[in-house]
């Protein structure tokens, strides 16, 4: 059988160890030289080396791995995700994924993964993929849907008044909710809020235009919006805010 180039995804070292000590006794046609620690080296080894199947941890140093599934241009490998979180991602991966495997990696869940994996004759390209996992996560597009301890809450986008980025999570500011909180990076939601009439007016922020009640100049400037929160807007993103709010002046 043609060797197949297998590349690891995870922020701890011994779990990638632990993956290829109980794969390669097993699948000798498995190559598992291609090894990454973070978002960054990830994206980058697999667009220079474009792997043929990916074992992939959700939570990165840097990132998510729906992250790296946006970021990395080559797009058509298969997917086994190696996982300690059985909460929203298990049910939302297993449409994106060839399978899923929960950490404390079992070797006979893995291998049954891998064999799954060598079933399918062709790679398929995973945007369309990623498209059916954004929307589990999302559902109706007028709703966001979020992950909770306990299963899920469900919020009206209209009633979203920003977001801001707490490193590798999202903090969600309602009109009438508590604040809530992502496992994932707030560029994963850009374009879906974009289209319901957000803007990212700074790497750190994203607002709901019509809960603006005014916008201060300076440098980038800053806005206030309707729950009395002056939010700083960057130089980069100015012009951008600008020409959105004009478009709701006229």
């Amino acid at each position: 059988m043609k060797a197949i180039k297998c590349m690891m995804i995870d922020d701890d070292k011994n779990s990638r160890q632990v993956i290829k000590a109980m794969l390669a006794p097993e699948f000798p046609m498995l190559e598992f030289e291609l090894e990454a620690g973070n978002l960054k080296d990830a994206v980058a080894l697999c667009d220079a080396e474009k792997p043929h199947l990916v074992f992939l941890d959700i939570h990165l140093g840097d990132g998510t791995g729906f992250d790296f599934l946006e970021l990395t241009s080559h797009k058509t490998f298969k997917i086994i995700f190696t996982t300690g979180h059985n909460e929203f991602a298990v049910q939302a991966f297993k449409v994106n994924a060839v399978d899923y495997v929960m950490k404390p990696i079992s070797k006979r869940e893995l291998v049954e993964a891998v064999n799954k994996s060598l079933q399918f004759q062709e790679q398929t390209n995973n945007n369309d993929a990623l498209d059916k996992v954004k929307h589990i996560l999302f559902g109706n597009t007028q709703r966001l849907i979020l992950p909770t301890k306990h299963g899920y809450d469900f919020f009206n986008i209209e009633d979203l008044i920003r977001c801001e980025a707490d490193g590798n999570y999202t903090r969600f500011f309602f009109k009438s909710a508590p604040v809530q909180f992502a496992a994932r990076t707030l560029g994963a939601f850009e374009n879906l809020l974009e289209s319901h009439g957000f803007c990212r007016i700074h790497a750190s922020h994203m607002v709901n235009l019509r809960e603006i009640k005014s916008f201060h100049r300076g440098t980038g400037g800053s806005v206030v919006m309707s729950d009395g929160t002056e939010v700083e807007v960057s130089k980069s993103k100015k012009d951008v805010l600008l020409s959105k709010l004009q478009v709701l002046i006229n």
